[in-house]
């Protein structure tokens, strides 16, 4: 599992119920996976918009 860039953004996962977390980090670790597997989107930033987490290419 890819860490979390930031503490709050960790502690909105721990507070989603467990059958929900679960599936929500399987979808964060895809986001992440198919980033790196593209060369072209280069390293993800992991930011928290609207109370919700966002992912932005930093290139």
């Amino acid at each position: 599992m890819e860490p979390f860039q930031k503490p709050e953004i960790a502690a909105l996962f721990d507070a989603y119920p467990e059958a929900l977390k679960d599936r929500l980090l399987a979808l964060r670790q895809l986001i992440f996976d198919t980033a790196s597997a593209i060369e072209a989107v280069g390293p993800l930033e992991e930011t928290l918009k609207w109370g919700q987490p966002s992912y932005t290419t930093l290139r």
